[in-house]
């Protein structure tokens, strides 16, 4: 969960507590942990840990626990799926793609719901026990708020976009994305890493009124607040599941898609152009 305090949330906990088991975790598994920017990794030999995790994954796969996911808070609030009774969703405090497949590798996590699907792809594409499994396609836009100037100007190609303030993050983030922004000249988010989570950082943005947006990063409730530039950007979004090779088969990943494609329905206000894979 990237901090005591939203694990003591989640296992009603006190945070001391939290700590304390830690530390004892660590201790019996023979390793130590270390905040590392914003997370916690954990050194030392981790065979030991590997073990259990992988135990403890095929009991959530056969159906014994809830099935983890991860999915950031925008993605969560749009989905609505913490109904579901076997699922246990989360988020990790870093909107990163490469972060929370990390967290999948490492079977700390049974699947990961995004909707940066091809950047997922991209980052996992020579790893031999990762599959991102493509449940919708959406075109990405550009957004601006209702005063902007660029709602009235007439727009033919993505590269006039470039006179304005345009929304950025750490290179890096989202390779697909970044790389058909550059091609267009509208990248510039060669900033170095920022101290708070990215969802923060891109909200922040996003309310600038001289600043344009994506809608593929931007949260649920600025849509309102924010109109689409009537351009084509021509960069086809994805919604995915990312899941290890060896539970794709399973009944719950089955289950798990087609729980997520049935809400990606019932979101399709929020993205016209979605379509369901």
């Amino acid at each position: 969960m990237g901090s005591g305090e939203r694990a003591a949330q989640i296992l009603h906990r006190s945070q001391p507590t939290i700590s304390r088991q830690a530390k004892d975790c660590a201790h019996t598994f023979r390793t130590k942990l270390k905040k590392q920017g914003r997370n916690w990794i954990t050194e030392g030999n981790t065979y030991l840990l590997e073990l259990e995790r992988s135990v403890h994954q095929l009991a959530r796969l056969r159906g014994q626990r809830k099935i983890r996911a991860e999915i950031n808070p925008w993605d969560s609030q749009l989905l609505q799926l913490k109904q579901l009774p076997y699922l246990q969703s989360g988020y990790c405090g870093e909107a990163r793609p490469s972060r929370a497949l990390e967290l999948l590798k490492d079977k700390v996590v049974d699947a990961y719901i995004t909707r940066f699907g091809s950047s997922s792809r991209e980052l996992c594409a020579e790893d031999p026990d990762i599959a991102v499994i493509a449940l919708a396609q959406f075109q990405v836009s550009a957004m601006a708020h209702q005063e902007h100037e660029a709602l009235r100007m007439k727009l033919t190609q993505p590269n006039q976009l470039h006179h304005y303030l345009l929304q950025c993050w750490p290179e890096g983030a989202l390779p697909s994305f970044e790389r058909h922004l550059q091609v267009h000249g509208l990248w510039n988010g060669s900033r170095a890493m920022s101290t708070r989570d990215l969802l923060r950082d891109w909200e922040q943005s996003a309310r600038q009124t001289e600043a344009i947006s994506f809608d593929k990063v931007i949260p649920l409730s600025l849509h309102q607040q924010l109109q689409k530039v009537d351009l084509e950007l021509g960069f086809t979004g994805e919604w995915a599941l990312a899941i290890r090779k060896e539970a794709c088969d399973t009944e719950v990943a089955a289950q798990l898609c087609d729980e997520i494609s049935s809400a990606l329905r019932r979101a399709k206000q929020q993205f016209p152009t979605l379509t369901i894979v």
